[in-house]
Order: C-alpha cells, then sequence, then structure tokens
C-alpha cells in the first residue's frame, strides 16, 4: 500500500476499488452457526442436478440449433466465468465490510485468473449498492455447505438478516433480466436452502431473495415469502420425488439411494406442512 491508498473513514479498510457511495458499507457477520455448516460424509443429491434431470430442455435444444453448438459453449463458459469472478467479488466484499478478513485486499484477487473480471466488478458493485447495502444486517454464512438429511446439499450464496427477517440471499447474473416466471428454479433453490438451514440450525426462515443484475448492471430484486415461500417449499418437494422416481427405475447405486430416499420422503412432505 502507499499514502495514495483510499482507506474507509475508519481506517480498518482499503476501499479505492469501490464507487464512492459503496466505501462506507458496513455489515455486521455473525458466526453463530459456521460450525453447522458441514456436509455428512455421504453422496447427497443437489438442487441444480434435481432441476436438471426434471426440467423440461426443449426451449435450450432450441436456442442452441439456432445460435450452434460452438456459440451455446462460449456463451455458457463465460457466463459461467463471469459468475464465479461476480461471487468472489461480493463475498470478500461482504467479509472486508463486516472486517472479517481481506480488509487490505482488492475484491478480486489474481485478476490475471479472471478474464472477464472488469464486466464482474461492475455486477457486483451493482448488487453490492442497490441489493445488500443498508438492506443486509447481519451475515450468518457465506458460500456455506447445507444439508438435508439424507436427501440433499448445497451451498448458499448467503444466509442472515435482510430487512428484518432471517432470509436466504442469492446472487445471479444474466445476459439479460429474465422475467419472473422463468425463475421459478433460482425461487425454488433458495426454499431448499432454507429448508437446510432450519433443520441443521433450528432456524425459521421463511424468506427467500433473489438478486439478479444483466450485463447492462439493471438490477432487480426477487422475494418469496408468505404463503409463497411455502408454494415454492412443496415445489421443490415435488422436484425432488419426481427425480427419486426417476433414479429408483434404474439399475444402479443411484437406484439404491433413491430408494432410501423414496420411502422417506413423506417425512419432508410433513415437515413442511407442519411449518
Amino acid at each position: 500500500m502507499t499514502k495514495d491508498t483510499v482507506r474507509s473513514k475508519d481506517g480498518l479498510r482499503t476501499v479505492g476499488m469501490y464507487p464512492l457511495n459503496c466505501r462506507e458499507i458496513s455489515f455486521k457477520y455473525n458466526d453463530k452457526y459456521q460450525k453447522e455448516y458441514v456436509w455428512p460424509d455421504t453422496d447427497l443429491l443437489s438442487p441444480s442436478r434435481v432441476f436438471d434431470g426434471t426440467s423440461d430442455k426443449s426451449g435450450l435444444e432450441r436456442w442452441r440449433k439456432k445460435v450452434g453448438d460452438e456459440e451455446a459453449d462460449r456463451i455458457v463458459a463465460e457466463s459461467i466465468s463471469i459468475g464465479k469472478s461476480m461471487h468472489q467479488y461480493l463475498e470478500k466484499s461482504i467479509l472486508k465490510f463486516s472486517n472479517v478478513k481481506y480488509q487490505n485486499h482488492p475484491p478480486i484477487i489474481n485478476p490475471e485468473l479472471h478474464p472477464h473480471y472488469n464486466i464482474a466488478y461492475k455486477l457486483g458493485a451493482t448488487i453490492l449498492e442497490s441489493g445488500l447495502k443498508n438492506r443486509l444486517e447481519e451475515v450468518w454464512g457465506l458460500e456455506s455447505h447445507l444439508y438435508y438429511e439424507h436427501f440433499f446439499r448445497g451451498v448458499v450464496d448467503c444466509v442472515g438478516i435482510y430487512e428484518g427477517e432471517p432470509c436466504i440471499v442469492d446472487f445471479k447474473q444474466k445476459r439479460k433480466m429474465p422475467q419472473r416466471q422463468y425463475i421459478e428454479d433460482y425461487f425454488m433453490q433458495v426454499a431448499a436452502y432454507g429448508i437446510c438451514h432450519n433443520y441443521m440450525t433450528g432456524t425459521k426462515i421463511k424468506k427467500g431473495v433473489v438478486l439478479i443484475v444483466d450485463r447492462q448492471a439493471y438490477f432487480k430484486k426477487f422475494v418469496i415469502e408468505g404463503n409463497e415461500w411455502n408454494h415454492y417449499c412443496r415445489e421443490f418437494c415435488n422436484r425432488l420425488k419426481q427425480f427419486i422416481e426417476i433414479d429408483f427405475q434404474k439399475k444402479t447405486e443411484a437406484a439404491r439411494a433413491a430408494k432410501l430416499r423414496k420411502f422417506s420422503i413423506e417425512r419432508l412432505e410433513r415437515n413442511l406442512n407442519d411449518n
């Protein structure tokens, strides 16, 4: 660092790499559940695998046919790269502004390893300012490992207190801003992570927030709570049942695991009804 390094007003963090209106952001970090965020030593499903195995892929196939496999592969690879870099930006920024670590580091370390880091900076800063500033009140976990019994597991982007309520928060970047009816898998995903967190820690999370930014840095916040939260918990359970039934028909190791899940998923459904 040099004498020209820009620091926060309290002197605890380097902030010159952030937009002016983000430099004094502050988050509270509470690690009370950290010891719980551990996956069991067993092979579990993931929400993304469930969605992939039960979704209608005809639209995706038409798109690939329209643009060609080479261009489709390029677009997918680019999107994955940008998404990974943006997630690193947000994770390290939240830790920095919580005074946990990275106080003297940029949000994307080793940018030469991130071919789209300039785009990731822009998109990450947009979510930081429009979706998290003055809204994310307490952080319990970032990129935390969650699971539910012997059914499924995943890595949650962020969990904590958001706008006054316990909440699952998910970060997404898209080439174009999607309409709400086309992102129901995202809502089922945050609901699934809420089910996991409540099971692992005894919390009563019933709210999910999906923060989406597109390549033009247009931002939108999608919230599910109340009856919608319950709806997407049940919808995820239905998709999980479909996937288990598909696995159950196979003469493989997956079928043996599916047998255990098939005859115990009613317990998950009862728990959802009780809540």
